[in-house]
């Protein structure tokens, strides 16, 4: 879920290659559905990465994959 960064907020940033970032994904995309907040749907983590980041980001993931 891309949103638009607000003032007067803080934020942490999660690399997608990071191998702990489709667990976040799960918990993020769960509670901002409990919240009525999660316009994308019932998607996976990778189609999450697809829709947001493109080629490039399914890329990321599958060098991440061969690297383990």
């Amino acid at each position: 879920m891309l949103k638009q960064l607000k003032p007067d907020r803080l934020y942490f940033i999660i690399n997608i290659d990071e191998s702990y970032a489709s667990r976040i994904f799960e918990v993020l995309k769960e509670e901002e559905t409990k919240r009525g907040n999660w316009p994308e749907g019932d998607i996976s983590y990778r189609e999450w990465v697809e829709q947001t980041f493109g080629q490039a980001g399914l890329d990321v993931l599958d060098k991440v994959k061969s690297d383990i």
